[in-house]
């Protein structure tokens, strides 16, 4: 029985490799989504204690001190600063993430594509050897029945 050899099989290979590749590089940056995601929520965190502690210093200060006042405001006000650049930084990320998935989603198409002409084309190869094989019984039985002919 001749081998099966699978005749895209480099591209299929490479295919493969490819979603592997994909899979990987979206792993990655689902990671790198949660970290900051982790980040943001720490920083609303932050934001929200000095908040308080800034309203908290005001309720129970007659006469608080202006450039107490000031240095929190400032330190609130940077804060907001480090959210909204926490925010869009993890925007950026998740749009990138977006645009991974989907290459992984293309490259599995891609894969699966050669897998199933694979499988057709073996499915194929076994239906062929069948025939071969059968057509040789067919000629090893007519064989044998002209050789008993001639006895």
């Amino acid at each position: 029985m001749k081998k099966f050899r699978f005749s895209l099989q480099s591209v299929h290979d490479l295919r493969l490799t490819q979603r592997e590749q994909a899979e990987r590089a979206l792993a990655d940056k689902e990671g790198e989504v949660k970290e900051a995601a982790t980040r943001l929520a720490e920083m609303e965190r932050k934001r929200a204690a000095a908040m308080r502690a800034y309203a908290e210093l005001m309720r129970m200060t007659n006469a608080p001190d202006p450039q107490e006042i000031a240095l929190r405001a400032d330190y609130i006000a940077l804060l907001e600063r480090q959210e909204s650049d926490a925010r869009r930084h993890l925007a950026q990320l998740e749009r990138e993430r977006d645009c991974l998935r989907q290459k992984m989603i293309e490259a599995a198409r891609d894969a699966e594509t050669t897998e199933k002409l694979r499988e057709r084309q073996y499915a194929q190869h076994v239906l062929e050897t069948l025939r071969l094989e059968q057509k040789l019984l067919d000629e090893i039985a007519m064989l044998k029945i002209a050789r008993r002919m001639t006895q």
